[in-house]
């Protein structure tokens, strides 16, 4: 499918090129980085029309527990690293084991001179070391679009084509198609491509996707886009070919605030005569309108039932908003506070420190021993309330903090 320049597209963004995003997380990026996570793409593209642009910590993913009606870990993207020009070089994704993180992968990104990500390397660990997994190379013309995105997968001595795909634009740099292609072994053969077309304002109005049979190329899928006066897509109709005539396959309808910025995604499906619910996002900004927090609900048949949580931590700006309000001195950042069960501490050096938190009563209730730039504080056993925390460095001055667990 042709990829959308407006900002509604450009959706949780900053989550992966492995599988993972594709099943469980995939509302990725579609402007060109297709396939850098969407857990460090920068979940909205407001990060980057700041001067200021604030820096990513760390991902954390969270699932619903049905049975005991609580957010479990589930996935994180931590330790990353920034080149000169701000960009994400290096993150490792961590997937939770009920007691500690173990890590998963780890994803390497080169840039071109323009800034542009030129090759993606993914490597996955088996328990011991990091082994190599696949790698996309990315190529542009010189207008900076993207012209070739190249899949490949590691087969254990040499790197083996998966499957490519290139671009094509009009004169105002919109993406008019992109064809798709999987390695044979020895060639490339087709396997679907896409063509979409825009309005006046330079909104995509409509895209047209077609598979190859082996013969011919045969109609697909279709998707048809609205937007309001602000150019903010406000529905996404989709339909599939029968083979004789298209019919409704699912619908989409965008809510914004008074900034433009997108709240909240309810995702429908055709049952064969309605449109009935299926899947609700719901975006949290802070003040600087950068999302911190999306919570994805399923629909039951009665009611929206939680299914999985993202959040977005930050550091070097001020996090300010509901139930999303940062602490910072010299030494640390603690966001967000107020908070119900775990927040994140951040530090601007990396040393040994000791996190002691004790109770209005003076009690510790917590101590700690951390060597990362960042930590979580983990609450969720304990009551309601004003929590104090003692930060101590290794040449023995501390610093304290306040906190409130809701």
């Amino acid at each position: 499918m042709c990829s959308n320049k407006t900002n509604v597209m450009k959706k949780i963004i900053l989550l992966f090129i492995i599988w993972f995003s594709v099943n469980h997380f995939a509302e990725g990026q579609t402007n060109g980085n297709r396939q850098v996570p969407d857990i460090l793409l920068k979940n909205n593209s407001k990060l980057y029309e700041k001067t200021n642009v604030p820096f990513l910590d760390s991902v954390v993913y969270w699932t619903w527990d049905s049975v005991t009606h609580v957010w479990i870990f589930n996935l994180k993207a931590d330790t990353l690293v920034y080149n000169s020009n701000n960009k994400i070089t290096h993150y490792i994704l961590l997937t939770w084991l009920g007691n500690s993180w173990m890590n998963s992968q780890q994803i390497i990104t080169t840039y071109n001179s323009n800034n542009d990500d030129s090759i993606v390397f993914t490597e996955s660990w088996n328990g011991v070391l990091w082994l190599n997994s696949s790698q996309n190379i990315l190529t542009y013309d010189v207008n900076n679009n993207q012209t070739l995105f190249l899949l490949q997968i590691w087969n254990g001595a040499s790197w083996n084509n998966s499957s490519q795909t290139t671009y094509t634009y009009n004169m105002n740099n919109l993406e008019t198609s992109n064809l798709n292609q999987v390695w044979n072994g020895t060639a490339w053969v087709n396997n679907h491509q896409s063509f979409c077309t825009y309005d006046l304002n330079n909104n995509r109005i409509d895209s047209l996707t077609q598979t190859w049979n082996g013969t011919i190329w045969v109609n697909s899928g279709k998707h048809n886009y609205t937007y309001d006066v602000n150019n903010n897509q406000l529905t996404d109709l989709q339909q599939t070919w029968n083979g004789s005539s298209w019919v409704n396959s699912g619908e989409s309808f965008n809510t914004f605030d008074s900034n433009n910025n997108l709240t909240m995604q309810l995702f429908q499906y055709w049952t064969g005569t309605i449109f009935s619910n299926s899947v609700l996002y719901t975006y949290t900004l802070d003040a600087n309108d950068i999302v911190t927090e999306v919570i994805i609900q399923n629909w039951n048949g009665v009611a929206w039932v939680n299914s999985r949580k993202t959040h977005y931590y930050f550091h070097n700006f001020f996090v300010q908003g509901i139930n999303n309000s940062a602490i910072e001195d010299n030494s640390a950042l603690i966001a967000p506070n107020p908070f119900s069960c775990e927040t994140y501490i951040t530090f601007k050096t990396e040393q040994a420190r000791t996190i002691e938190i004790m109770n209005a009563l003076g009690e510790m209730v917590f101590k700690t021993t951390i060597n990362n730039l960042s930590s979580f504080i983990d609450m969720s056993g304990y009551a309601k309330g004003i929590y104090f925390v003692k930060i101590t460095d290794r040449n023995k001055k501390s610093s304290n903090k306040k906190i409130i667990v809701q």
